[in-house]
């Protein structure tokens, strides 16, 4: 590669795609830590359970190691969408709208049962919107390859 090409190649901004796949694979990242982290934290939940302690924060904490199971899923098919997005599968654009979509309706139903801290699971929902429109707008089906 020649200077001038470099230099071009430097120059360039980011194009859409570019910035998507980035914002998905970081995101699927934090979805997998928010989901080993809740998943461990239900084990005390399941651990007073099977003693026989059935108390509403214990049952609430075993609901939370389910709800975990979910973002643990959806981080690893988060970044599974970023390399198919990446490659301009036409696959990973419906599953990344569906992913976001049900990123969105768990991310509510965890901020309802008060499950986990609102911060984390805020921002979650928060790029999972701007991914979802950011998909819904800049990249598009018809950008997509057609195999």
């Amino acid at each position: 590669m020649d200077n001038d090409t470099l230099i071009q190649a430097l120059g360039k901004k980011p194009s859409g795609k570019v910035v998507v796949v980035a914002l998905l694979g970081i995101h699927g990242l934090f979805l997998i830590i928010i989901g080993l982290i809740a998943f461990f934290g239900g084990f005390v939940g399941v651990y007073e359970v099977s003693n026989g302690h059935a108390t509403p924060g214990a049952i609430v904490a075993v609901l939370g190691a389910f709800l975990a199971w979910i973002f643990l899923l959806e981080g690893i098919v988060s970044c599974l969408c970023a390399q198919g997005l990446w490659t301009r599968q036409r696959w990973a654009f419906w599953l990344t709208i569906a992913l976001e979509v049900t990123n969105l309706i768990v991310g509510g139903c965890a901020l309802m049962l008060r499950l986990f801290a609102v911060w984390p699971i805020a921002l979650s929902m928060g790029v999972a919107g701007g991914i979802l429109l950011y998909v819904l707008i800049v990249i598009g089906p018809r950008t997509l390859s057609r195999r």
